[in-house]
């Protein structure tokens, strides 16, 4: 009896955690960008996702700020949480709460806070996802300022590959 207990256990358990959806997932992003320059920035990220509500990711990534003809290369690095409050089949509406660095030769910048997020499934195994805007705090050159709204690398369209 027990031993049947165990497999009635085991196999609950197991429905519960193919329905959640878990597993990790890798992908990219781009985005365009204007706020008195134009800059672009090509991203690529990997994660996991714990359920169908919680996720972790880590992203890296390229951006060019051009000015007057003049190119600025910079890295960025972060760390997101993804918390999925609602979602069917096809889509999935998700606040990512970020941390991320700006570089160049030296940390230029942080950016804290959170991101607004669809994502369509277009299969079992791919889906589509765009970034809609930024609220939080910027820290760069030495002083906090408050960010709302789409500003430079924060309207992204991107790709992510489940496994």
């Amino acid at each position: 009896m027990k031993k049947i207990l165990a497999i009635f256990v085991s196999l609950l358990a197991f429905s519960f955690i193919t329905q959640a959806q878990s597993g990790g997932f890798i992908g990219g992003g781009i985005s365009t960008a204007y706020s008195g320059k134009f800059s672009y920035q090509t991203t690529i990220h990997g994660g996991y996702a714990f359920n169908d509500k919680i996720a972790i990711m880590a992203m890296g990534g390229i951006a060019v700020a051009v000015t007057e003809g003049d190119g600025i290369l910079l890295g960025e690095t972060g760390a997101y949480v993804r918390f999925t409050p609602w979602h069917n089949d096809f889509l999935f509406i998700d606040i990512k709460s970020r941390v991320e660095l700006v570089f160049s030769d030296e940390i230029e910048g942080i950016d804290v806070g959170v991101v607004p997020s669809l994502r369509f499934r277009l299969s079992p195994k791919i889906e589509l996802f765009t970034d809609v805007a930024f609220a939080g705090v910027r820290y760069m050159y030495g002083s906090w300022m408050p960010c709302i709204g789409v500003s430079s690398h924060d309207a992204v369209v991107g790709v992510n590959f489940l496994f």
